[in-house]
């Protein structure tokens, strides 16, 4: 790793950037789940905005598990998330189930779990109340596959965690898969799931399982300030009309994307990745794991550092976002040595620095920073990306925080400042002694000392003498750097012939499945400010087997053809460097992607990303 300069695992983690095409936005999440005024809305939400952070928490039977089974981890082709794995390994219910017997989390401690978070600069937990498992974390009467009466440990830890949540004065958010179920019948397991006893209707399942949960869990759990559905792909209409009269037993919950019909939520919830543009005129929460796994997993090498997780928290907090980050306990109860070291890193920046986190509005700068390309390559020999992680902005009423990554030497220039600058400081100096500013017009000068007092990310607060000028932001907009990324979610989803397009959205909108009939193709629109030439990476899974296919990728009158090769399975995602494609003229450019001789699958598409290639 270079100096200041954070290699991304993801490559889209980082640097993606949010495009919105009307004709990519599907009439099936049009609704608001809870009918109020923009007023009202506003007064809903206030807390969340200013919040910032909130700890995911994914703990369940597969901690038990914890990323094996019988000895042996799941195939490459399959899904290794820990939480994943036994639809990873396909593990009859029954024998899933007898972990139960043995789950004896005695190391849970509630208070000290919460003071943690606390510690850690946390503002509200949301915890897995009941996964994808089906195990229900807390006491369900709807249900006897719960931790109370299923388990020797017999105790409710979510009404141990409510409880202390109230008495710390945390906010409490609660997870329910109310769409996807291994264990209960008709849980909408695959079409029949891997095992017969899965088998079933799911509107019944919904009757007698989840809908009197997510009862419960709004009824005996005091306050729950935010509630996180999950894979909403079988969820109809009427399926998610059940769940919406529960809503008015939580006056002010605050609800996410993914419970499905035509019901768009509160927030948008993108996964493992941080939009460059986040949503200018939509509330979102990206929720990340600090390693390449949502629930608990003995030897996982793969954690992310303290200063990338603090520079993700920062870069989305300049966009506007939310940073729900997770943590795993294990079967134990415990969260990881290695997951409490990095929060307690966290934590300790944000004691001297979260007045530039903590109730403040994006950047007014747009994006500050964006990719580039290196001569590394990766496992499958497409270039590397990396972000040039020079500074973020936040803002306040009267002020506006440069989070520096880069220390400059001696000055920091800072353009179109559209305020004049009455003073500024450092947010680690307990002094507060005034910098050195020089301002004309626009340009501000900054005097710095010589060595940064954050080796992460120093905070210059620069104040204004009055409130600070919002430009306004078009939502379709390259980096700065010119990097694009057309996200999934905002494609349009069409067929060149006479026959609706058998494509359709992942339950969160994330990716593109079902590329199976000829003239399906994906198309945006896309706004280029920046025309040249550009590497084109495509984001997308095939299964292990499959023959290569062949695909044309457009811009305009431009187009670039090629092949896409199988990765490691259906599930598993990489991005491939395609080729180069050139935009000649800025302007709105309608940019798709078709399949060539379509003959079985083509792929499950996440993102198109586009990088200037450097001269």
């Amino acid at each position: 790793m270079k100096k200041n300069k954070v290699s991304s695992i993801l490559p889209l983690v980082l640097v993606c950037v949010q495009l919105f095409s009307t004709a990519g936005v599907s009439a099936q999440n049009t609704m608001p789940l809870i009918v109020e005024t923009e007023e009202q809305h506003d007064r809903r939400m206030a807390w969340w905005r200013d919040a910032k952070f909130g700890m995911f928490v994914h703990w369940g039977l597969y901690a038990k598990a914890a990323g094996t089974w019988n000895g042996e981890a799941p195939a490459k082709d399959r899904d290794q998330r820990g939480e994943w794995i036994q639809n990873a390994m396909n593990i009859p219910a029954a024998d899933y189930a007898a972990l139960a017997e043995t789950f004896n989390p005695v190391e849970f401690d509630a208070e000290k779990f919460v003071e943690l978070a606390l510690e850690s600069g946390f503002k509200y937990i949301v915890i897995t109340a009941k996964h994808h498992e089906g195990f229900a974390m807390y006491h369900s009467k709807a249900s006897p596959f719960n931790i109370c009466d299923a388990t020797p440990f017999k105790r409710d830890p979510l009404k141990e965690l409510a409880d202390a949540c109230q008495k710390k004065g945390m906010k409490l958010g609660i997870y329910y898969s109310q769409a996807q179920d291994w264990h209960h019948a008709g849980g909408a397991c695959q079409e029949g799931g891997w095992d017969p006893k899965q088998a079933g209707d799911m509107d019944e399942y919904l009757k007698i399982i989840a809908v009197p949960q997510v009862k419960e869990l709004l009824t005996e759990y005091g306050p729950i300030a935010e509630l996180w559905f999950d894979t909403p792909a079988k969820m109809t209409q009427p399926r998610a009309d059940l769940f919406k009269p529960l809503l008015d037993l939580q006056p002010g919950i605050i609800v996410n994307n993914r419970l499905g019909g035509s019901y768009n939520g509160d927030i948008n919830t993108p996964e493992g990745h941080i939009p460059a543009t986040g949503y200018p005129n939509r509330d979102w929460e990206t929720c990340m794991p600090m390693n390449n796994t949502w629930g608990y997993k003995k030897d996982e090498p793969s954690y992310r550092s303290a200063e990338t997780l603090i520079r993700n928290l920062i870069d989305i907090a300049s966009k506007g976002g939310n940073y729900l980050l997770n943590v795993s306990p294990t079967d134990q109860g415990a969260i990881p040595p290695e997951q409490i070291e990095r929060l307690k890193v966290i934590g300790a920046w944000l004691k001297v620095n979260g007045e530039a986190i903590y109730g403040t509005k994006p950047t007014i700068f747009g994006a500050e920073s964006g990719a580039y390309t290196t001569d590394e390559r990766d496992k499958n020999g497409a270039p590397v990306f990396k972000t040039d992680w020079k500074w973020r902005c936040t803002t306040g009423r009267n002020r506006i925080y440069l989070h520096l990554f880069t220390w400059p030497q001696g000055t920091f220039t800072l353009n179109d400042v559209p305020n004049v600058i009455t003073n500024a400081c450092l947010l680690a100096d307990p002094a507060r002694m005034p910098l050195p500013v020089e301002q004309q017009g626009g340009t501000v000068v900054i005097s710095l000392p010589e060595t940064a007092p954050d080796a992460i990310a120093s905070v210059v607060v620069l104040e204004t003498g009055g409130d600070v000028v919002r430009p306004v932001f078009e939502n379709l907009s390259q980096t700065a750097e010119g990097s694009l990324e057309l996200g999934a979610e905002f494609a349009a989803l069409l067929n060149g012939g006479d026959q609706a397009p058998a494509l359709k959205f992942e339950g969160s909108k994330t990716g593109i499945t079902s590329w199976t009939r000829p003239g399906d193709y994906a198309e945006w629109n896309a706004k280029i400010k920046m025309p040249g030439k550009f590497r084109v990476f495509l984001t997308y899974s095939r299964g292990v087997s499959e023959n290569s296919a062949g695909f044309l990728f457009s811009a305009g009158n431009e187009t670039l053809s090629g092949t896409l090769e199988p990765t490691e399975g259906w599930g598993r995602y990489k991005s491939a460097d395609v080729g180069t494609l050139l935009i000649p003229e800025a302007g709105t450019v309608t940019i798709s992607l078709k399949p060539v001789d379509l003959n079985k699958t083509f792929c499950n598409l996440r993102s198109v990303m586009l990088i200037p290639e450097k001269e």
